[in-house]
């Protein structure tokens, strides 16, 4: 079997790495700065932090972005721009992984050749009901202020049409972002 590749084994620690270092930069004073002057270009602001959103390693500064946008913009504004950026880095995300990765690389191959993979793919077809909820589940890692890579790859894995993922990923990153917003402007 072959060594799975180095971005794969150390994800975990990327976003780790990430989530410690923007929490060391959002302890500073200068942080809340650069993240109000986001602010300070309005709503584009939002599709800005949107965009970086659906990254593990930009996950945690964006989501304190749109805590703190909350406080000074429109929260439902703010969640129907970062939700187009965030769409869109989602989307990109998506292409690669479907198209590109899986057809060159034989992804879905390989995880097709695991004993416990085959296994989890026979029991999936033979229970619809479970056919149904591995997408909602990947929806829900997208809503999440989760990286998106998880949900975008369970959604890839399922055949979803482009229109069809779009309009997933737009729904579910705007209730994610509208919720973190929201909170913002109550605190």
């Amino acid at each position: 079997m072959r060594e799975p590749s180095p971005l794969k084994k150390h994800h975990g620690v990327i976003f780790l790495a990430g989530a410690v270092v923007a929490a060391a930069f959002l302890m500073t004073a200068e942080a809340a700065l650069v993240i109000q002057s986001l602010g300070s270009f309005g709503y584009l602001g939002a599709l800005i932090a949107g965009f970086f959103f659906s990254s593990a390693l930009t996950t945690v500064p964006a989501t304190a972005s749109f805590f703190i946008l909350g406080g000074i913009l429109d929260p439902f504004l703010i969640a129907l721009f970062g939700a187009a950026g965030a769409m869109t880095a989602d989307f990109l995300l998506f292409e690669v992984f479907r198209y590109r990765l899986s057809h060159h690389y034989g992804l879905f191959d390989r995880f097709r050749t695991w004993k416990a993979a085959r296994r989890f793919t026979r029991y999936v077809r033979h229970h619809a009901a479970l056919q149904y909820c591995i997408p909602v589940v990947g929806a829900l890692v997208i809503a999440s202020p989760l990286p998106d890579e998880l949900g975008i790859a369970i959604l890839g894995s399922s055949k979803y049409s482009d229109r069809r993922f779009l309009a997933i990923a737009f729904v579910m990153n705007f209730l994610g972002i509208f919720a973190i917003s929201s909170i913002g402007r109550l605190l």
